[in-house]
């Protein structure tokens, strides 16, 4: 067993893809898995013992070919905290997909249009009252859609969107009756 967490301990937590390169598709990505405990026994100094977890995934998917170019990227996590006598808790959550198509105007602006999806994986709690869920899946959910101009090269792409529209859903019954998150009651 002592094998084991020693191994455990040294092993890298975070992996990292291999870039994957051919004529039009250029693609990557990190996952990230980390754990971490604090035991406190006889401590006079304050504190409490704890266990944490979080999982990241950041991926994304490019593709150019001539005048076009579209960019995808996948931004999601999600982490948790149990404190010695209080309930699991979580303490990241995050789902953030986009994607962005552009045709080159010049050298390094691009005419582009871009989407993004944002919302979280489990629902959410006013600690340390667990019982009413504060926001969940898709409560809320939020969709951007913008037009503008991409200046972009090899290290650097930077979105000036003068038209951009957002779409907020909460399709939660009870949250969307309580007006949570700016939407009519």
């Amino acid at each position: 067993m002592k094998k084991f967490l020693i191994i455990l301990l040294f092993v890298p937590a975070t992996l990292f893809s291999q870039e994957v390169q051919d004529t039009l598709w250029r693609s990557g990505g990190v996952f990230t898995l980390n754990f971490s405990q604090v035991s406190l026994t006889n401590w006079i100094a304050g504190g409490k013992s704890s266990a944490s977890g979080v999982f990241m995934l950041n991926t994304f998917s490019n593709y150019k070919k001539n005048d076009l170019s579209w960019d995808n990227s996948a931004d999601l996590s999600y982490g948790f905290l149990k404190e010695k006598e209080n309930d699991l808790i979580k303490s990241n959550d995050k789902i953030d997909l986009s994607s962005k198509l552009g045709i080159k105007a010049t050298e390094k602006w691009n005419y582009s249009g871009l989407a993004n999806f944002k919302s979280q994986f489990a629902p959410g709690y006013n600690n340390p009252d667990v019982t009413n869920a504060i926001s969940r899946f898709m409560a809320p959910g939020y969709l951007i859609f913008a037009l503008g101009m991409d200046y972009k090269t090899d290290n650097i792409s930077v979105f000036i969107s003068p038209l951009t529209g957002k779409f907020t859903f909460v399709t939660d019954d009870d949250l969307s009756a309580a007006g949570a998150f700016g939407v009519d009651p």
